[in-house]
């Protein structure tokens, strides 16, 4: 693992982070919670449209290993997101209720740019939080 491409996606993820909630008042970036890590984290997928999206860099096409730090937020129900990396979409399931989880799969990247996106999965509530992503 490359710890300066890990710090530059986290960097890159808390800009778009911040970008995203100026221009168009979807996601929120909020630091109430307990246990999560830097300076905060994401909330708020419900609204249609509503995503994170980070760009990567591979010097290869290979397979790696993502790992999102995520939380629950719905008491009753299991919250489903997608991860689209360039045209591929991988979902992932977020089970437990209120506490801070890594979902953790194996995602493919090409060589050069590598677009990540987050967002709830069609029907579903949105009601889950991002800590971070790391490759």
């Amino acid at each position: 693992m490359h710890k300066e491409l890990v710090w530059l996606v986290i960097w890159w993820l808390s800009l778009c982070l911040i970008s995203c909630t100026e221009d168009r008042g979807l996601i929120e970036c909020q630091c109430t919670d307990n246990d999560y890590s830097g300076v905060g984290y994401v909330r708020n997928f419900s609204p249609d449209g509503a995503s994170i999206i980070i760009d990567v860099y591979s010097d290869a096409a290979n397979e790696k290993n993502v790992v999102i730090r995520c939380l629950n937020l719905d008491k009753t129900n299991i919250s489903e997101a997608i991860l689209k990396v360039n045209n591929t979409e991988y979902s992932f399931i977020i089970s437990e209720f209120d506490k801070w989880n890594n979902v953790c799969f194996p995602i493919k990247l090409e060589s050069g740019i590598n677009s990540l996106k987050i967002y709830k999965k069609a029907g579903g509530k949105g009601y889950f939080r991002i800590d971070y992503i790391e490759l």
